[in-house]
């Protein structure tokens, strides 16, 4: 809200239209989470109900267990395919970007890249307090280990997160770093890394924010005290269904900005700048899996300790 990107250029995309956000209530907001007809919300895109239907027919698989294997091997086997198909895609991605980019260039002037830039730097921004205020605080009281060492035996994964933005691609040298760098036990990373790079995105959902402020003064919408509650609960619960691979953020912010009520138009101009600030989205993601995974190890480790001495 500081920077407040977008406002240079207010009402943009609106292009006239009076673009109105329905009043968000907490309460009613989370009963629109459960389906009344998963076709239904399938067929309106409604992904949060879709995640929830998710939700509920994984936990109850995990319950039937052996029982319901097959199904369990047919999702396993259309997640793989669904991920390698989105990857497919993206390889083509460079090339509707220069076209994106050419759009926004010829259709909206310099001034508009000037926002652009700006809403890049806002993200960038976003994760460099995570990275320098938020986690170090967290390991220095909560873990009780110095930041600075926690950073230098982290660097070889978060490099490797800068350079791949995938946090599913990153398992493997997080793992590694847990193992070697922090000397966690499996049985406790084996548990938290692989759970962290499906639902721990702290960057994406930093992220959600500046683009939700983005689209707001683009848009020409009132920023109110309860749209910004209401966006900061929406990008947790959205970076929670996000999977970890290239791209996803883009369609993340087209579920954010359908819930909040408004047009996809902005889509494309995230889309021409996701390789940039997903690097950073990457790198604030696994670094918080490790942050988490060492605090978990450390408060348990000092609980059992309590408890035989005791």
């Amino acid at each position: 809200l500081t920077i407040n990107p977008g406002k240079g250029e207010e009402g943009l995309l609106s292009k006239g239209k009076d673009i109105k956000q329905d009043n968000f209530n907490f309460v009613d907001n989370i009963v629109q989470w459960i389906p009344k007809n998963i076709i239904e919300s399938m067929s309106e895109t409604n992904m949060l109900q879709v995640i929830v239907f998710a939700l509920f027919i994984g936990i109850t698989m995990v319950f039937l267990g052996d029982r319901v294997k097959r199904i369990r091997g047919f999702v396993h086997e259309a997640s793989d395919l669904m991920i390698n198909f989105a990857e497919i895609i993206i390889k083509f991605a460079p090339y509707g970007i220069l076209a994106l980019v050419a759009n926004v260039v010829g259709t909206m002037g310099t001034d508009m890249i000037m926002e652009i830039i700006q809403y890049v730097i806002c993200a960038f921004l976003g994760f460099l307090i995570i990275l320098i205020v938020v986690y170090p605080l967290l390991l220095f009281f909560i873990a009780k280990v110095n930041p600075i060492d926690f950073y230098k035996k982290v660097s070889p994964a978060m490099l490797i997160a800068f350079s791949t933005t995938s946090s599913s691609a990153t398992l493997p040298s997080s793992m590694e770093v847990a193992d070697k760098g922090l000397r966690i036990p499996e049985s406790v990373y084996g548990f938290t890394l692989p759970l962290g790079a499906t639902i721990n995105m702290n960057g994406l959902a930093s992220t959600l924010g500046v683009i939700s402020v983005f689209a707001a003064n683009l848009y020409n919408t009132p920023i109110t005290f309860t749209t910004i509650i209401q966006t900061a609960f929406l990008g947790v619960a959205l970076a929670l269904g996000c999977a970890g691979v290239k791209g996803a953020d883009i369609i993340t912010a087209s579920l954010l900005l359908s819930t909040l009520g408004l047009p996809l138009t902005l889509v494309p101009i995230i889309a021409a700048v996701s390789p940039i600030v997903d690097m950073g989205n990457t790198v604030v993601n696994i670094t918080g899996d490790l942050v988490g995974t060492k605090i978990v190890h450390n408060t348990n480790k000092e609980k059992t300790q309590t408890e035989v001495s005791s």
